[in-house]
């Protein structure tokens, strides 16, 4: 590092922080302006704020030790979520805006009647999503982060300040400093500085890992020779270059793939966490929608190869390596010119301190919106819940750095909680589109989901060269689905509640799950259509992974097959085009007429679908 690099580096921490002095006054009115910016984000704002903070430092970790372990088809655990960002496009991403809640969480008061269960269930849930899950996200950034500051700085762990039974070393001070910074601009700024930070580090991160793949490729031969001089690798095996695994056998590798691009997805489909955050601080339904669309495109498609190239590219620079995630740093250290290399390595730090404050942010959300506002500490001022708001963020990034401490494998975790989280892939989506849902099967969905999930550790174990984890997953669906289904035909009741009448008056979704609803309640749907939904869904699907799959071919000079993936989005674009401009154009016709006529029917309306609560 000269003194470039570091003045790169300190620049992009000083603007973090007068960002975040910038927007104070903004965040600080009330919790809206401190958890979703004043719903004013436009859609290229929100899209890339997620594109930035699903950037974090473990993801070129994670895609390096991938490649290097297995090959590039193995990136196809993260590739195959790309369906389910385009699904949030189509059909849930304007649902999420029009229900103006603050927090996902907070769905649960808007669809289901008042009751002793939907309170308890809101209070666990937020606990379990905005403490523990959102702390064990945090500490697996932190990890990367240590990671990356050990290979880039050249820091190491030797103790430096020893407090009881409290041990820093310089790589701990580091990640505290940094930490410290985000904490100050995302206490300070709310959601206002966390997005705009954000694009920062876009800017950054795209920047730098460009410039390191076009180096790494055109000393490696470029369209000529890359692909050569990796197949020549003594670290690279058979597959390697493969954009899909071997599917002549059965094996267990073709299983996971299967249960990968046809289960995993679906639980991500109604968009979570992150992603519904920056959905809820859109301007409209219709910048809700694009964001969403610009991630997609722009995390799969775009961001993908500089990562890849550069982690084929470690494997002729670095056959034998002790630590796989380690790669890519390694690469940044030894090859990237003075001043390129503070761009990469402030990009890097700054994708640690973006989900670091994301996170932050998003946990706060839950555990102030959810649970301390409606249930421990009532009526109290505007600027209280803004301050308390304020607290949750220091005792999230606490409790993550302590549980940072105890952890070794970024990938190993991030199995862990795709096998956790795939257990309410039914439920997430079926509580939108059928009235049958109640708070019961959400109980009964999360109680079998933990407990399946842990039991198949232990039933499903991992064995020598053998992993298990997409089978748990796809046991974990399976299992939790079918005992959500009993337990919604057990417990869902007909006249109902008028919270869920209420919930569907609001939203106004299509389809035959709440038919009976409309017909009963003389209700009306929503102008959007959802099989031009499905159709503008699936062009964008077979376009997203014809474009992604093109460039590549490319890349590695495999021309036929480039061809046919590049003619086929070619194919996609006009039809996809065509679906997308109709899509936004029902989501922007005026409302005015029909919420009128809603109001009247509503009025008409005594008890033939209603029971009180």
């Amino acid at each position: 590092m000269t003194g470039a690099d570091w003045t790169i580096v300190v620049c992009y921490v000083l603007l973090s922080v007068a960002i975040g002095v910038y927007f104070a006054k903004r965040a600080g009115v009330d919790i809206r302006g401190m958890f979703v910016a004043g719903r004013s984000l436009p859609w290229y704002v929100a899209g890339t704020s997620m594109v930035a903070t699903t950037f974090s430092a473990d993801t070129p970790l994670l895609v390096s030790g991938l490649v290097r372990s297995e090959g590039i088809h193995a990136n196809w655990i993260w590739w195959s979520a790309a369906p389910a960002a385009l699904a949030t496009v189509f059909f849930f991403a304007h649902l999420w805006r029009r229900l103006e809640v603050l927090t996902e969480i907070e769905f649960i008061e808007l669809r289901y009647g008042a009751s002793r269960a939907k309170t308890f269930y809101r209070f666990a849930r937020a606990i379990y999503d905005g403490l523990l899950g959102n702390c064990i996200s945090m500490s697996v950034v932190i990890l990367a982060a240590s990671k990356l500051i050990a290979t880039l700085l050249g820091l190491t762990d030797t103790t430096l300040i020893a407090v009881g039974a409290v041990q820093l070393s310089s790589i701990d001070l580091a990640l505290l400093t940094l930490g410290l910074v985000a904490v100050v601009y995302t206490t300070t700024a709310g959601l206002y500085g966390v997005v705009y930070t954000d694009l920062l580090q876009f800017c950054l991160a795209i920047t730098g890992s460009i410039i390191l793949a076009w180096l790494v490729y055109a000393d490696l031969g470029g369209l000529d020779g890359f692909a050569e001089s990796v197949r020549e690798s003594a670290a690279a095996n058979g597959q390697t270059l493969e954009f899909f695994p071997s599917l002549d056998s059965f094996s267990l590798q073709t299983v996971t793939f299967l249960i990968l691009v046809s289960v995993s997805w679906i639980s991500y489909a109604p968009g979570a966490g992150l992603l519904v955050q920056r959905i809820l601080a859109t301007r409209s339904e219709r910048d809700a929608v694009l964001s969403v669309y610009w991630y997609a495109f722009v995390h799969y498609v775009v961001r993908s190869w500089p990562w890849i190239i550069v982690s084929l590219a470690t494997l002729v620079y670095f056959p034998v390596i002790g630590d796989p995630e380690s790669a890519y740093p390694n690469a940044i250290r030894s090859l990237m010119p003075a001043g390129a290399k503070g761009i990469m390595v402030a990009s890097l730090l700054a994708a640690f301190m973006s989900t670091l404050d994301t996170h932050m942010n998003w946990g706060a959300s839950y555990l102030v919106n959810d649970v301390y506002e409606p249930y421990l500490i009532k009526g109290r001022s505007r600027s209280h819940y803004v301050w308390a708001a304020r607290a949750c963020m220091i005792l999230l990034v606490t409790f993550a750095f302590v549980l940072a401490a105890n952890l070794d494998s970024i990938v190993e975790v991030v199995k862990f909680l795709l096998v956790m989280l795939s257990g309410n892939a039914f439920l997430v989506v079926a509580r939108w589109y059928w009235w049958r849902i109640t708070v019961w099967s959400e109980i009964a969905s999360l109680a079998c989901s933990l407990a399946l999930g842990v039991s198949l550790i232990f039933l499903l174990p991992d064995q020598a060269g053998e992993d298990w984890f997409a089978v748990r997953l796809f046991v974990n669906s399976i299992g939790t689905a079918f005992v959500c289904f009993c337990a919604t035909l057990l417990t869902s009741r007909w006249p109902l509640d008028a919270q869920v009448v209420e919930f569907y008056r609001r939203v106004r979704i299509r389809g035959p799950g709440w038919e009976r609803v409309r017909n009963q309640c003389g209700l009306h749907a929503s102008p959007t259509y959802l099989g031009s939904s499905f159709i503008a869904w699936a062009t964008s699907v077979t376009l997203l992974y014809a474009a992604l799959f093109g460039i590549g071919y490319v890349l590695l000079g495999q021309w036929t097959e480039a061809s046919v993936a590049l003619l086929l989005a070619f194919v996609c674009l006009p039809v996809l085009m065509r679906q997308l401009a109709g899509f936004i154009r029902l989501l922007a016709e005026p409302r005015a007429a029909e919420a009128e006529k809603a109001s009247a029917v509503n009025e008409e309306i005594h008890t033939p679908c209603l029971r009180k609560s």
